[in-house]
């Protein structure tokens, strides 16, 4: 009698385990059709990413990080080469010159003024100067080097630029330095004058002796 209640028992419980995978299975209809478990688990435990593309991260996107950036150094100094080789062209292409430069009077009096006219030329042209404006100013230096004096020229006629200088300054000679620039190219021009200026009683006698000069030749 025991014997077959254990039986029916372990029956009973072979139907309702039965009972229960059929149940599961007809819940979950996808169950049957998932991988192997096994190889997720080692795959998590390995590191490896469960996805099918995986993430770029490490060397791999460090290289292609710095494929970047060369490709966008390399443009740029690209760029920079043409930019420069332009400037450097264009300065080759402009160039200006000093054609004449002279004071009036020369040798001025000492706290007298004089003028001083300068003709310039740019890429060997005269006539072509005349079509360019020029920003141009004088420094004149004493014999040790210090500046004296400074002022602006300003176009008196085609190239020709002029401006005055009042000597103030002690008898001797001074050296004049010219700046002159345009919207192409710029130019210094050191010592490009001499200007001597004597004792205001040595001009003094100058002009006297030039008056008389006509004086005595109508009394001949």
């Amino acid at each position: 009698m025991k014997k077959s209640i254990l039986i029916l028992a372990c029956i009973a419980l072979v139907v309702a385990g039965a009972v229960l995978v059929w149940t599961a299975s007809a819940t979950c209809s996808t169950c049957s059709k998932e991988a192997d478990w096994t190889e997720s688990a080692n795959n998590f435990l390995e590191g490896k990413p469960i996805n099918e593309v995986a993430p770029e991260f490490g060397p791999k996107a460090v290289r292609k990080t710095e494929s970047q950036f060369s490709k966008s150094a390399s443009t740029e100094a690209s760029t920079a080469s043409a930019d420069t080789s332009g400037s450097a062209a264009a300065a080759d292409a402009a160039k200006l010159e000093l054609k004449s430069i002279e004071a009036s009077p020369s040798p001025v009096p000492a706290g007298s003024s004089t003028t001083i006219n300068a003709n310039f030329m740019q890429n060997g042209n005269e006539s072509a100067s005349e079509n360019f404006l020029l920003t141009a100013s004088a420094t004149v230096k004493n014999s040790l080097g210090a500046d004296v004096g400074k002022f602006n020229l300003r176009r008196s006629t085609g190239s020709e630029y002029s401006g005055s200088w009042k000597a103030n300054v002690a008898p001797g000679l001074y050296n004049v330095t010219l700046a002159a620039s345009s919207l192409q190219v710029s130019e210094n021009f050191d010592n490009a004058l001499q200007i001597e200026v004597v004792s205001a009683s040595a001009g003094n006698e100058t002009n006297s002796t030039a008056a008389e000069v006509p004086i005595a030749e109508k009394l001949g």
